[in-house]
């Protein structure tokens, strides 16, 4: 660990990778300690995203080559299937937990019990109707059920996250990248080992709950190293009454959220049966490649717009303009390129038996210019305190999309779920929105950025500041 920490961090403990910005920014951050460690901290969360992207590519690739597209499907139907109920299991904690943890205004002891044994609630009743609905949809297939019973349980592990919230209070989000680094290599060997040795689809699905299971004790371990237990963890039911009204908003964003990211692979599976599911998995799992990029862009960026806000109205709507345009420019770019290449690199990747994937490749990247510009909106709707509307656009698409999967699937398979979360990203994203006053200007903003000519000007803009 310490190596990777020397090859992230100079003598100075400033990233690397500083020393290639422009000498007039490199002097704006050495100016300031806060802005520094706060550099360092997306740095970790960046390294592991590129991590992730060429490890877990590179074993994606190769199982789903060595599993095949039906049994690749079974696979990721499961996982799709557990996904849907992780919303409940994380009760939108997140960001709530965190803010407790910074403002401190209860003990940490009181607010890591009661988060925790939220989520440990949460994660249980998460399982069992995991558990008991996948019994209903897949009554004559034993090896989904038994599939989705293992890695339900997952679930209930997280809820050690509440560790993870607050090493992110404490900008000391590299711990908890280790951790998660360290389960991830350990896994990605396994499956490797595994398909080397031909091992049943049974084992990878116990990979991924041993992932979990990693996690939940590297956390714990990292945290008696750094934090200790100074304290005692209790539990305060009012302080549970508090965080779940704070965060029931969030929470049914994320199930909602939940439900148009993965309901296309279930009801495909339902519909036109596992190697439908298999191929168009391949085919999502490139088009969401890049997401993480708009992710560490608005994380980095938004922060300073928004102490701009306090200072000048205008110059704040400016900076956040600019923002939408670079984090657009990108995502047109990316979809402009992989969509021209989708064909080539699905037959590169993963061979002809999934050539369907790249007609379902070229369409579905499309989907990724909508979800950058969510990303790069959703820290202005919590700085604006308007997260209920996010929800209320959110639960929109999350509908548009069923209908759409339920009328597109059957005419047009794999080709129909994709056109169906396109157009369900575009409601979310640019219709909803102008039926609701307040972040209808948003949306025009959005719009604006959709000329590639203004996300160059903004990223220029943002460089010479």
């Amino acid at each position: 660990m310490e190596q990777k920490e020397k090859v992230l961090t100079d003598s100075g403990n400033n990233p690397v990778w500083l020393k290639f910005l422009p000498r007039h920014i490199q002097a704006r951050i050495e100016a300031s300690e806060t802005v520094k460690r706060s550099i360092t901290n997306v740095s970790w969360l960046f390294f592991e995203k590129l991590l992730r992207l060429f490890v877990g590519l590179f074993v994606f690739v190769w199982l789903a080559r060595y599993l095949g597209p039906t049994q690749f499907g079974v696979l990721n139907y499961a996982i799709a299937f557990v996904a849907l109920l992780s919303a409940f299991s994380n009760l939108g904690l997140d960001a709530v937990v965190v803010k407790g943890f910074v403002e401190r205004r209860t003990s940490r002891g009181v607010l890591f019990g009661t988060a925790t044994t939220l989520r440990f609630l949460g994660g249980t009743v998460a399982m069992l109707g995991a558990i008991g609905l996948i019994g209903v949809v897949q009554s004559d297939n034993a090896q989904i059920r038994m599939f989705v019973a293992i890695l339900s349980f997952g679930l209930v592990l997280k809820s050690t996250e509440t560790i993870k919230n607050w090493f992110e209070s404490e900008v000391m989000s590299k711990y908890v990248v280790w951790v998660e680094n360290a389960a991830f290599l350990a896994g990605s060997l396994a499956r490797v080992l595994m398909i080397w040795s031909e091992q049943p689809l049974m084992m990878f699905v116990w990979v991924l709950l041993a992932e979990n299971l990693l996690i939940a004790l590297g956390l714990f371990l990292a945290y008696l190293l750094r934090g200790g237990l100074p304290e005692k963890w209790m539990i305060n039911l009012s302080l549970a009454k508090t965080l779940l009204r704070e965060s029931w908003p969030l929470a049914l964003t994320n199930f909602t959220a939940m439900i148009y990211m993965r309901i296309d692979q279930i009801m495909l599976g339902h519909m036109m049966g596992n190697e439908s599911v298999g191929t168009y998995s391949a085919a999502v799992r490139v088009s969401e490649l890049w997401y993480f990029v708009p992710i560490a862009i608005v994380s980095t960026l938004f922060p300073s717009i928004l102490r701009i806000k306090q200072e000048n109205e205008t110059l704040y709507r400016q900076r956040l303009q600019q923002l939408y345009d670079l984090v657009v420019l990108l995502a047109l770019v990316f979809a402009l390129v992989i969509s021209g290449v989708a064909g080539w690199l699905i037959e590169v990747l993963f061979e002809s038996a999934y050539a369907e994937a790249g007609g379902l490749l070229a369409i579905h990247v499309w989907a990724g210019v909508f979800v950058a510009m969510g990303v790069a909106r959703s820290n202005w709707l919590v700085a604006e305190n308007y997260q209920l509307y996010g929800f209320y656009c959110t639960l929109a698409g999350a509908v548009i999309n069923i209908i759409g999967n339920y009328f597109l699937i059957p005419l047009m398979g794999g080709y129909g779920a994709a056109v169906a979360t396109l157009l369900s990203m575009v409601c979310i994203i640019l219709i909803v929105p102008l039926f609701i006053p307040e972040i209808r200007e948003s949306t025009y903003m959005l719009v604006r950025a959709m000329n590639p000519v203004r996300g160059a000007t903004g990223l220029r803009a943002i460089f010479s500041r």
